[in-house]
């Protein structure tokens, strides 16, 4: 606005200083002393009829030209100044928009890295828990089948020694049939599989009969292997998919 108000003011001081040097010559002009013109009249003189043309023109039409200069000139500058206020105007939404954007962009990456990680340490922590669920499972499965082969049928007259070893095999063969029932759920189909092998092979161990003791007790032990491979097998390819 400051810039506007010197450009008027400017335009005022050159219009003034012109008018001043416009009358400055017609004053000069009157006072030429006219003694010191000469004229030579011709032999002839002819007089016509001189009929005063020019007018005295009034001030304003005299100083129409600058008026309109000063006009053309105040209406240029607001022109440009309304145009720079207009552009600037439009160069803030613009900025103001692409920060927006810019600020709404950077909130969904931060969220779709959140998700993705907190959906990766899920992952992690999930088969991390499986590989010890299996690892856990493996281990207490060994500890039960090796406990249940050295189990045999009990004789007529068992000696001591045979009664405290027994005693012994059974109160493992006990602990960590518990273990896998508590490792296991019944109601996923490859557990309870499982679960009902070893029980089949715990009544296998808990008969009296030496009549294909051994067969039976091997027969059985291959079944639970296999209902744990099966078991294993599964759980292992959710390993590999992170699942």
């Amino acid at each position: 606005m400051r810039k506007i108000l010197f450009i008027i003011l400017l335009l005022i001081i050159t219009l003034g200083y012109s008018q001043s040097n416009k009358n400055s010559m017609g004053d000069t002009i009157s006072k030429v002393n006219p003694k010191n013109i000469s004229i030579d009249f011709p032999k002839t003189i002819q007089i016509e009829d001189v009929t005063k043309k020019e007018k005295k023109q009034s001030s304003l039409i005299t100083n129409m030209p600058w008026i309109v200069a000063l006009i053309i000139g105040l209406l240029s500058v607001l022109a440009n100044y309304w145009v720079a206020h207009i552009l600037r105007k439009s160069n803030e939404r613009n900025l103001r928009s692409q920060i927006e954007s810019n600020e709404r962009s950077l909130k969904v990456q931060i969220e779709s890295a959140k998700d993705t990680a907190l959906t990766e340490f899920k992952a992690t922590i999930a088969t991390k828990n499986r590989q010890e669920w299996i690892n856990e499972l493996r281990n207490t499965l060994t500890e039960y089948l090796s406990s249940v082969s050295l189990i045999l049928p009990t004789p007529e007259n068992p000696s001591k020694k045979f009664n405290d070893e027994k005693s012994q095999l059974i109160y493992r063969m006990s602990l960590a049939k518990a273990k896998l029932e508590l490792l296991m759920n019944r109601e996923k189909a490859e557990q309870k599989e499982l679960l009902n092998k070893i029980e089949e092979m715990f009544n296998v161990a808990n008969s009296n009969s030496m009549e294909g003791y051994v067969d039976k007790m091997v027969a059985a032990r291959s079944i639970v292997i296999n209902a744990a491979r099966k078991l294993f097998d599964i759980h292992w390819k959710k390993i590999k998919e992170l699942k």
